[in-house]
C-alpha cells in the first residue's frame, strides 16, 4: 500500500538522489531504488544488506540470489507499459541488471556521480509496487 503524498515524497527523493554518488552497499543502483520503494510505501526491503557490501560481488553473495530473482520474489512483475509512476525497472547492462524508478517518461538510475535519466522506453522489466 503507498503511503498518503507519495508522489510528492518520491520527487523529492529523487531531487536529493541527484546528488549523491555511487557507492557500493551505500548507493548504488538496488539501494536508491529501495530507497524509492521506501518513500513510496514506507518499507525499507533493503535494510538487511544496507552498509554491508563494497562490491557487486560481495552484494550478490549478501543476497544469496540473483537480484533479479529478489526483486521477483518481492514484487509482481508487469508489462513496461503497464508500469506506474513509483514503480521498478530494470534493463540488461551487459551480464547484469540495472534497476531504478520510474517517473513520468523517465527511468532513474542510480550513476557514478547522481542520476540517470533513461527514457522510460529503456526499461525492459518492469515491477508494481503497492
Amino acid at each position: 500500500m503507498r503511503v498518503e503524498n507519495w508522489h510528492s515524497k518520491l520527487l523529492a527523493y529523487i531531487d536529493r538522489q541527484e546528488r549523491k554518488s555511487f557507492a557500493y552497499g551505500v548507493n548504488d543502483c538496488l539501494l536508491m531504488t529501495a530507497g524509492a520503494v521506501e518513500v513510496v510505501t514506507g518499507i525499507d526491503y533493503a535494510a538487511p544488506f544496507r552498509g554491508r557490501y563494497r562490491s557487486m560481488r560481495e552484494g550478490r553473495a549478501l543476497i544469496g540470489r540473483p537480484v533479479l530473482t529478489f526483486v521477483r520474489a518481492s514484487f509482481p512483475e508487469v508489462h513496461v507499459s503497464q508500469a506506474n509512476d513509483g514503480d521498478i525497472a530494470a534493463r540488461r547492462v551487459g551480464r547484469e541488471w540495472t534497476f531504478g524508478v520510474l517517473i513520468g517518461a523517465h527511468f532513474y538510475v542510480q550513476v557514478e556521480n547522481g542520476l540517470g535519466i533513461l527514457p522510460r522506453s529503456d526499461a525492459e522489466k518492469a515491477f508494481r509496487v503497492d
